[in-house]
């Protein structure tokens, strides 16, 4: 009937983590239909991966189930260049001061006093 739809090996796991963590806290697909304001079917697609789950929604299921949302999200294999440490084949930036490097006003200079 309709395509079929290929997911990554990280969303399967994602929608295998979704469906456990729901049974591991005893609730039933209606039981969490109810909680999100939707139907039953809705949740069933969702765990089967036959509907797309986007970030928002996957942020109200962990909240349904009293989950932190890194539950229910597999390991990504991304570095954090937040958390990347300092090279020594990089230069250091000077920090940017608030309202610094900005265009300047013209006008009149005031007078030193």
């Amino acid at each position: 009937m309709g395509l079929r739809r290929q997911h990554t090996p990280r969303y399967k796991l994602m929608l295998q983590r979704l469906r456990r963590v729901r049974l591991d806290t005893g609730l039933t697909q209606a039981e969490v239909a109810q909680a999100l304001g939707t139907t039953q079917a809705y949740v069933s697609k969702s765990e089967s991966g036959e509907r797309r789950i986007d970030a928002v929604e996957l942020f109200d299921f962990a909240r349904v189930y009293g989950a932190p949302l890194e539950t229910l999200l597999p390991a990504s294999k991304v570095r954090r260049l937040a958390d990347a440490r300092a090279r020594p084949d990089r230069v250091a930036e000077q920090p940017v001061r608030p309202g610094a490097g900005g265009r300047r006003k013209r006008g009149r200079r005031s007078k030193p006093k």
